[in-house]
C-alpha cells in the first residue's frame, strides 16, 4: 500500500477503461527486496532467493485476484484489484 501511495501512478487499465492506482512491478521489486531477508549465501545465492520470492508472491496474489498485472510499453504495472463481491447466501435469512 505504501508503495502504491508514494510511486503509483494513476493509468487507465486499458483504452477508455477505469483508471486504477498503479505501479511500475520495478518499484514493487525493488521496495520487497528491501523488506525480503535470504539466507546465508553469496551475494548471487541472495539476489536468487529473493527474485524466486517476489515472483512466488506476485503468483499467489495474482491466483487469489488480489492483484492484477499488464504491459504498458516497455513497463509492467501492478495493481490491486477489485473482484466482483461474492453471492451472498439468503437462503438463512430471516
Amino acid at each position: 500500500m505504501s508503495v502504491l501511495a508514494e510511486h503509483g501512478v494513476d493509468l487507465p487499465i486499458a483504452t477508455n477503461g477505469p483508471i486504477v492506482r498503479m505501479v511500475d512491478q520495478e518499484i514493487a521489486r525493488e521496495k520487497f527486496y528491501d523488506k525480503t531477508r535470504a539466507p546465508d549465501g553469496t551475494a548471487q545465492q541472495k539476489a536468487e532467493f529473493r527474485k524466486k520470492q517476489f515472483r512466488r508472491a506476485v503468483d499467489w496474489a495474482e491466483e487469489h485476484e488480489l492483484i492484477e498485472s499488464q504491459e504498458q510499453g516497455d513497463v509492467t504495472y501492478l495493481w490491486l484489484a477489485r473482484p466482483e463481491p461474492a453471492e451472498r447466501d439468503t437462503s438463512n435469512d430471516f
